[in-house]
């Protein structure tokens, strides 16, 4: 395209605008709705080439460039604008898979917890012996392939 220069702002205005018509979202939930392979199922299978460029990406600066190039002033002005409204439908939206996630830590650690209760709470030796109980079942649930 020799001649033609690209205006960044344009751009992003054109997409802006691209993205909000009703015909985008129809188009949109027809692809999802046409996919008939299971892209999680692809990235699983790309994780060795996508660690491969994150590490590039690391090795070369391009990461750490991205992180200082952004604003700090975007982040906060993003995070509490459009991203504190979206917090009770983001939340809302996550509970069975907040639930799912969760539930091999409870099935684990509630007998801990049960066996911590029943442990006696008067000295500091005893408080420092309940803690070191829990403690010692986080770190041994960490190094558990989960």
């Amino acid at each position: 395209m020799a001649g033609k220069q690209i205006d960044p702002v344009a751009v992003a205005k054109a997409h802006a605008a691209a993205m909000a018509k009703s015909e985008t979202t129809h188009k949109y939930i027809a692809g999802i709705n046409g996919t008939t392979v299971n892209p999680m199922m692809l990235a699983a299978q790309a994780a060795p080439a996508y660690l491969a460029g994150i590490q590039r990406a690391y090795n070369n600066g391009k990461y750490v460039a991205s992180l200082n190039n952004a604003s700090f002033q975007g982040w906060k002005t993003n995070s509490a604008g459009p991203g504190s409204q979206r917090l009770a439908s983001g939340a809302a939206k996550s509970q069975v898979k907040l639930a799912t996630n969760l539930t091999p830590w409870a099935n684990y650690i509630n007998p801990i917890l049960s066996q911590i209760a029943a442990m006696p709470n008067i000295t500091q030796s005893d408080k420092n012996a309940r803690e070191d109980v829990y403690i010692q079942a986080k770190r041994a649930y960490a190094n558990q392939p989960h």
